[in-house]
């Protein structure tokens, strides 16, 4: 990867340092890094249309969540990040899910006891969110531009997740003041994102499926652990995290989303027989979960 260092762009959003180096082009898109804290960025950050045009329309069914067999791998990963959560009886509890898609999330731990609200950007998820849930638990934009005082959402919440989200944010530092201000205190935050300190973005590097032009952001256990901690959380837990899928799923996304170490093994994919390759998997595929308490 090509290495120079660019001292005219921002500081560093975890450490602060001044000397961002740049790491590669993808694409469009160009990849900075941090030499101290491993903080991997896209700078310059893609405009507002490109990532309306991603978002809108029918984002989420390149994810095939209208299918049976892949809303119940989700909700497979689902039930074991929701595990994670320090809660015996989470009857009541409210829990926020920002970047909530079409809700498999949240109904899930509604099932569990959970009071759930939801922030969605995407249109189709947003309709799906309203019908499923009423209106008035679902906010409708960017996370950092609503305006939850007037919804009367401040320090309400036990539990504010964020799946495949936080790597989203324009601003992630903006992002965990603002949560820190939804929770209770004592509340926790849930995040679930991808981890440059894995095998995989180590071995597959610019090829690494995450590294999309909507993934703003890419983090490590080490350096989540450090811009929690600097917002004043306490992390309990940062590790590891397998997903729950299946060869026709990781078909089906290859298909509408080329990237990866995956789009080469699609030849190799269609020669396994159909009834072998919706056997779900737990599969480690380069994510994280973090779990920090308020203090």
């Amino acid at each position: 990867m090509k290495q120079e260092n660019t001292p005219s762009s921002p500081p560093c959003e975890v450490c602060e340092c001044h000397n961002m180096i740049a790491l590669f082009q993808k694409g469009n898109d160009t990849y900075q890094k941090c030499p101290q804290c491993g903080l991997i960025r896209m700078y310059p950050q893609p405009s507002d249309d490109t990532l309306a045009a991603i978002y809108q329309g029918n984002y989420y069914q390149a994810w095939g969540e209208t299918e049976d067999v892949y809303r119940q791998m989700k909700r497979m990963t689902f039930s074991r990040l929701l595990r994670l959560l320090p809660f015996d009886a989470p009857q009541g509890k409210k829990l926020l899910d920002v970047g909530a898609a079409t809700g498999l999330l949240m109904e899930l731990a509604a099932e569990y006891g959970y009071d759930v609200f939801g922030v969605e950007t995407a249109a189709d998820g947003v309709a799906a969110l309203v019908q499923k849930f009423g209106a008035h638990k679902i906010a409708s934009g960017y996370f950092n531009q609503i305006d939850f005082v007037s919804l009367g959402w401040k320090a309400q919440f036990d539990v504010v997740v964020m799946c495949d989200l936080f790597e989203h944010v324009r601003d992630p530092n903006q992002t965990l003041q603002l949560t820190y201000s939804l929770l209770k205190p004592q509340g926790v935050l849930l995040l679930y994102l991808p981890n440059t300190a894995s095998f995989s973005c180590r071995m597959q590097q610019r090829g690494w499926e995450h590294f999309k032009t909507e993934h703003l952001y890419s983090f490590s256990t080490t350096n989540i652990t450090r811009i929690t901690k600097k917002h004043h959380f306490s992390v309990v837990k940062a590790i590891s995290f397998p997903k729950t899928l299946n060869i026709d799923y990781i078909m089906t996304v290859t298909e509408k989303m080329p990237s990866g170490i995956t789009l080469k093994l699609q030849p190799l994919f269609s020669k396994i027989p159909q009834r072998l390759r919706r056997i779900s998997l737990t599969v480690p595929i380069g994510q994280m979960a973090v779990v920090a308490r308020k203090m």
